[in-house]
């Protein structure tokens, strides 16, 4: 595994660019040996008997679709493009919103 290449600005994409950094940063802690990297998300994955019996339960419970938000969910996304449309609210770049998000879980 080796660190990667700057990506052709061009072609860049934030979030892509995020994720390559903070893999870059976890293999560096491994000296980019894919082989440690692996044992250890490996052994950060085991899970006991009792939550691997409840994972699949609770992941279709979080998979099921919410009714509320289906019927709910196209009006408030038309009352949000009007919004932007008509200048009541203002779009903010996403490198400010991802800023807001990482700063709001510190």
């Amino acid at each position: 595994m080796k660190p990667r290449a700057k990506p052709d600005e061009s072609k860049f994409d934030p979030i892509l660019d995020e994720l390559h950094r903070a893999r870059d940063a976890y293999a560096r802690k491994f000296n980019f040996d894919v082989n440690a990297v692996c044992d250890a998300l490996t052994r950060s994955t085991k899970h006991t008997p009792t939550t691997t019996k409840s994972s699949p339960a609770s992941l279709k419970t979080s998979l099921a679709p919410n009714a509320g938000i289906e019927k709910t969910w196209p009006a408030e996304a038309t009352r949000r493009l009007e919004e932007m449309e008509n200048g009541t609210v203002t779009s903010i770049p996403v490198e400010a919103a991802i800023a807001r998000a990482r700063n709001s879980i510190r």
